[in-house]
């Protein structure tokens, strides 16, 4: 089987959860053998087009914390790193074509509110040991008490990582209560004890409208093994090790394939 073969799919998308499709190229720039298995490195790349009104249109890029690969764990039949660059990118890809402009319902004392982030998510080591994800001024717009408001509300949450095999990706999944700085931009006639009522319950009401977001995982096609493969691709199985290092600001994932 050709090393070719090893690889992201060219494309996912995301709807509906989402408002999003994503593109993926990706090419191999090392490998080396040692008695203990070998080792595979590739760049990759998510992105997607933006259109003129997206918010990916004028923004500068992602933002890049690459840090050397750690050593890997040599045990398990398979392992995987991927970079804390790849998921950024996903994120901002995902931002950039207003992927991440979503209505809000049901929200306490409000109604539906339209949210949608001026920048684009982060993934960064904490202080702890894990990682979080930031969002930035993300823009509220809604109704209080018959009167139009606007509000910018700043978010960071740790998050936990599963791992999907349908299709392979890793989710990073939201946990706990977010830490949130609310500010409001336009919300005369609403009253202050509205507004602190608000305030007081939107940690835990961001906490249940943020989604996980899925980093896709390379994947081996076996339709080159046998015609009985056509179809079929490998990919790690449920119950596989998923580990998140700060220090490399990588994510590992250790376990076996499984046929698909």
């Amino acid at each position: 089987m050709a090393l070719s073969s090893f690889g992201l799919p060219s494309t996912i998308d995301l709807h509906p959860k989402l408002n999003a499709t994503l593109d993926l190229s990706d090419g191999f720039d090392g490998v080396s053998f040692d008695s203990t298995g070998g080792l595979l490195t590739a760049g990759a790349l998510v992105s997607h087009s933006f259109g003129a009104n997206d918010p990916g249109a004028t923004a500068p890029g992602w933002l890049s914390t690459a840090k050397p690969l750690g050593t890997m764990n040599t045990s398990p039949a398979f392992g995987l790193a991927l970079s804390f660059d790849l998921v950024n990118q996903t994120l901002f890809a995902i931002w950039g074509q207003n992927g991440l402009a979503l209505p809000l319902p049901n929200v306490p004392l409000v109604g539906t509110l339209q949210a949608a982030p001026a920048l684009p998510p982060v993934l960064l080591p904490d202080s702890k040991g894990g990682v979080s994800l930031g969002l930035g001024e993300v823009i509220l717009k809604g109704m209080i008490q018959g009167q139009p408001v606007t509000a910018a509300v700043t978010v960071r949450t740790e998050l936990t990582v599963t791992l999907m095999t349908s299709p392979s990706a890793l989710a990073l999944v939201p946990m706990g209560t977010p830490e949130i700085s609310l500010t409001w931009l336009s919300a005369s006639g609403v009253s202050d004890q509205v507004k602190q009522a608000i305030a007081a319950a939107a940690p835990q009401t961001i906490a249940t409208m943020i989604p996980a977001i899925q980093i896709p995982l390379p994947s081996i096609p076996l339709d080159a093994v046998a015609s009985s493969l056509a179809g079929k691709s490998a990919t790690l199985a449920t119950g596989s090790q998923v580990l998140l290092d700060a220090p490399s600001s990588h994510v590992y994932a250790y376990g076996d394939f499984v046929i698909n």
